[in-house]
């Protein structure tokens, strides 16, 4: 994965934060926007880097690399649930 010091700052905002820092970034394929001529090709959305979090899993000799998405209101950590 390529990392990019700097997003694109024209309209960002990152899909998972909502917010538009200027923070490393990386560019995900979407999928289904490649062509038939250019199969390689693909649009791309940028996300923070600081907002994926991937995984690897060894289960029984397979390999699963799972990519875990840290939800803005799913992770906020308040007063109340510090320490838990």
């Amino acid at each position: 994965m390529r990392i990019f010091d700097h997003p694109n700052m024209v309209n960002f905002v990152c899909p998972i934060c909502g917010k538009s820092d200027d923070k490393p970034v990386c560019l995900i394929p979407i999928w289904g926007t490649n062509s038939e001529e250019s199969k390689l090709t693909f649009e791309a959305r940028q996300y923070h880097i600081d907002c994926i979090d991937l995984c690897e899993y060894n289960i029984n000799g397979k390999v699963l690399i799972n990519q875990v998405i840290k939800h803005p209101e799913l992770n906020n950590e308040s007063e109340e649930n510090n320490g838990i």
